[in-house]
């Protein structure tokens, strides 16, 4: 299988949480983003649901737990 570089931009917070989850699974970034790309291939869908509102919601728990962290760095 041929792979193909991908460049993409994401929170750093979200970024760091994230790798420290896919350590505990023994993934890398990019096992874990081809699991998450074969899924919507297979399934021709997101594996969570879509909703515009929740996704506004959670752009904020993030920011304010990304702050919080900030704020105990700075302690």
């Amino acid at each position: 299988m041929a792979n193909t570089e991908l460049t993409i931009e994401v929170d750093e917070f979200v970024l760091k949480k994230a790798n420290e989850v896919f350590r505990e699974l023994d993934l890398d970034i990019s096992t874990a983003i081809n699991i998450y790309l074969s899924h919507v291939w297979i399934s021709h869908d997101i594996p969570f649901p879509a909703d515009l509102d929740r996704a506004r919601i959670v752009d904020a728990e993030v920011y304010s737990m990304e702050q919080g962290s900030r704020e105990a760095v700075r302690k």
